[in-house]
């Protein structure tokens, strides 16, 4: 049988009404009455919104997702939360030292309509198609947790392929701590529910960017949930 997580994957995001094969940011804007729309999730915009503070590869959009969509992510994430791990250069995920939360890498099963709606709306930001992204992960860092400064691209010579952009948003406002830090730009992103940043990897000429360098800083009080896509030059295998 066919091991292609792809072509298993979109046509039941397709029928879902979800995956936009292609889509960009070059795309039409969508009609007045979808732009009045936005944020509802079940018109999810074929353009690429206006971000609230851009500094030229890091973006910030602010009421990307509504309370509604946050929750609905952390219920269903939920009872699937494990010990966060990385992906290691041989392929999987293993656990590592730098990142000590916990989260949910989302199985095709768990994509039901409002997920995949979320999923193809973090494409648009991305300015890239769904299926270049990795499965859908939410992560939770309680006080104390954090993951440390690391960069999302690949260096080492077994990786042909790239993660391009991530995109990831704030699923609840933090009391304290777990500001997502980039030292080299000096900005620190403060956690607010439905916040959603989007930052390229790689530069204009498709080199790894060093001042991607960021790190989630551990959470004071309170804690702080996320749900991240990374996505990549070519369309990602679910099953690898």
């Amino acid at each position: 049988a066919a091991r292609d997580g792809v072509a298993l994957a979109m046509p039941r995001l397709q029928a879902l009404g979800a995956a936009h094969p292609g889509v960009s940011t070059s795309l039409p804007p969508a009609s007045p009455a979808a732009a009045q729309a936005w944020p509802e999730w079940q018109h999810p915009p074929l353009h690429k919104p206006e971000p609230d503070n851009d500094l030229g590869f890091l973006s910030e959009y602010n009421g990307i997702l509504d309370e509604y969509l946050c929750d609905h992510l952390i219920n269903v994430g939920t009872p699937q939360l494990a010990p966060s791990g990385v992906l290691d250069p041989q392929g999987g995920h293993a656990r590592s030292v730098v990142r000590t939360s916990y989260n949910t890498y989302y199985k095709l099963s768990m994509y039901d309509a409002i997920t995949a709606a979320i999923w193809a709306r973090f494409s648009v930001l991305a300015g890239l198609p769904p299926e270049h992204a990795e499965p859908l992960v939410v992560q939770r860092y309680q006080i104390g947790q954090e993951y440390k400064q690391h960069r999302d691209y690949f260096t080492d010579s077994k990786h042909t392929a790239q993660r391009l952009v991530t995109v990831f948003a704030y699923l609840n406002d933090v009391e304290a701590g777990g500001n997502t830090a980039f030292p080299i730009l000096g900005v620190s992103v403060r956690p607010e529910r439905g916040k959603a940043v989007r930052f390229s990897n790689t530069t204009a000429q498709g080199k790894p960017n060093p001042d991607t360098l960021h790190a989630g800083l551990p959470v004071i009080r309170g804690e702080k949930w996320l749900a991240t896509l990374w996505f990549w030059d070519r369309p990602f295998d679910w099953f690898r």
